[in-house]
């Protein structure tokens, strides 16, 4: 009598490409059953992948409303704000993906760009996280002229209108709200900026990692 197992899955269970860029190949730094990190040489930009061997703890993935104010709430409890919370499907799988500004200190910003995939009893979150460590601001500085030069963002008595808001929620003042100059169509003129280079990994991860058939055995979220 022969018996067959079904392969069970794991952290090898999504395989993710990691750039090297100027020919410097990226570390790994962690290896471990739920965490694969891989670092810069310069250490300002992270890419993981995450396993969770339980029940995600996010809203139902029907409830996008739910699921933006679960984002916002912990990227203003860490000084940030949201940039983007959908969801999507990717290679037949429903994911949620977001982008986060999350304060730094002394100052600016980390931007923290991540892709989860969520099933009924566990969970794989990938991620790339993004420092500002130079030219602090100047994306921007350079934006907000942009912006004043055509008239779309004004100086009124109550501060800059027109500059800052939540991408979903217009009413919505907590926390570092996002700004225009973080809008994806000014990544081009600003091709080593954080923000840029979060979205950059994020976008080539997606189009080129590869998901174990196993995953077509978990119970969905």
């Amino acid at each position: 009598m022969f018996s067959f197992f079904s392969k069970k899955a794991n952290i090898a269970s999504i395989t993710i490409p990691v750039p090297i860029e100027d020919t410097i190949a990226w570390e790994l730094e962690k290896n471990e059953p739920h965490l694969k990190l891989w670092v810069k040489p310069v250490r300002t930009v992270a890419i993981s992948l995450n396993f969770f061997d339980q029940k995600p703890d996010i809203p139902p993935l029907t409830d996008i409303s739910a699921l933006r104010h679960h984002y916002r709430k912990h990227a203003v409890q860490a000084g940030g704000g949201i940039i983007e919370v959908n969801v999507d499907t990717l290679q037949g799988y429903r994911v949620v993906k977001t982008l986060l500004k999350i304060a730094q200190l002394p100052q600016g910003n980390a931007y923290l760009a991540s892709l989860t995939f969520p099933f009924r009893d566990c969970s794989f979150v990938v991620k790339v996280q993004a420092m500002e460590v130079q030219d602090l601001g100047m994306r921007s500085t350079l934006v907000l002229d942009q912006m004043m030069e055509t008239g779309k963002v004004k100086l009124t008595d109550q501060g800059l209108q027109g500059w800052t808001q939540d991408p979903y929620d217009l009413n919505f003042q907590e926390g570092k709200l996002m700004n225009l100059s973080e809008e994806a169509i000014f990544d081009a003129q600003f091709p080593m900026h954080p923000l840029t280079l979060a979205r950059a990994h994020m976008a080539a991860i997606i189009a080129d990692m590869r998901l174990g058939s196993e995953l077509s055995k978990l119970a969905t979220f």
